[in-house]
């Protein structure tokens, strides 16, 4: 069914082209229309004489530039037009230095040199956390420690808690306060705070 639908269509097309010159007085490539398949013969490649080079010399159906553009037109897609639309580079004005370590960054967005340093810090507490406890459910919070840290409170304020140690110091800008748990307690009020206020 589907072979004899093809047959039908390539045969169709086949006519067209044959239409087409006689209307223009011009050949057109035989082979523009026809479809290859392997178990159909086309019709049209076998009344063809010429060449597969001839064919796409002569194609209608290539979209290739017949021109480079210039350099006036290259710049104006770039930069824009000083009366329609100018989009040339914008200076930005909205850099700080980073009052920790120095490198400069954007005043909306964090310093990256700092986040690497954090990112960091923290692979190396995710692959201790991996080889201390394995990948197992942690059902209890995790404690992580650095350097000489659990000699600061004795045993007894240890016990019951999974420790993960890491051997190096703590670095000076990971406070340890960022690892405890907040104290105030969720609030189940509905009121929303108000906004934008001046």
């Amino acid at each position: 069914m589907a072979k004899n639908i093809l047959n039908r269509l390539n045969f169709a097309l086949y006519r067209f082209e044959q239409t087409l010159g006689y209307l223009f007085g011009t050949q057109f490539p035989p082979a523009l229309c026809t479809l290859e398949l392997n178990s159909i013969e086309s019709k049209a490649s076998t009344q063809s004489s010429r060449s597969l080079t001839d064919i796409l010399r002569d194609g209608i159906l290539w979209a290739v530039p017949k021109s480079r553009r210039t350099i006036e037109k290259r710049m104006k897609r770039k930069y824009g037009h000083v009366k329609y639309h100018w989009k040339p580079f914008v200076q930005k004005t909205n850099i700080l230095a980073c009052v920790t370590c120095g490198h400069d960054h954007e005043a909306d967005k964090l310093c990256q040199h700092c986040y690497n340093k954090v990112k960091l810090v923290t692979k190396d507490m995710q692959e201790t956390i991996i080889k201390t406890l394995g990948l197992e459910p942690v059902e209890k919070e995790v404690v992580v420690l650095f350097e000489g840290e659990k000699e600061n409170k004795n045993s007894q304020f240890w016990k019951g808690q999974r420790i993960v140690e890491l051997p190096k110091p703590r670095p000076a800008w990971f406070h340890s306060n960022l690892l405890q748990p907040t104290t105030q307690e969720p609030s189940e009020s509905t009121e929303v705070k108000p906004t934008e206020l001046a």
